[in-house]
């Protein structure tokens, strides 16, 4: 009698925990699914998102910046 309430004590406490982490991860999905970009997710999640390695997106940023400080200096 005391192994069942046992048994069904250990049951409870697994069903309990399994139903934390599946909160937790279904949480975890809707703000990948919501964030715009892996950035985005990233800082959601309380961390700081990665530093860009993309040399073209570093081009094309020099290129942005170097035109508004040109237009803006030509005003």
């Amino acid at each position: 009698m005391i192994e069942a309430a046992i048994l069904g004590c250990v049951m409870s406490a697994a069903l309990i925990f399994q139903a934390y982490r599946h909160e937790k991860e279904r949480r975890d999905l809707l703000n990948r699914i919501m964030a715009r970009d892996y950035a985005e997710y990233q800082a959601m999640k309380g961390r700081p998102p990665p530093k860009s390695t993309n040399f073209i997106k570093k081009k094309q940023a020099e290129a942005v910046n170097e035109d508004v400080r040109g237009t803006q200096s030509g005003n």
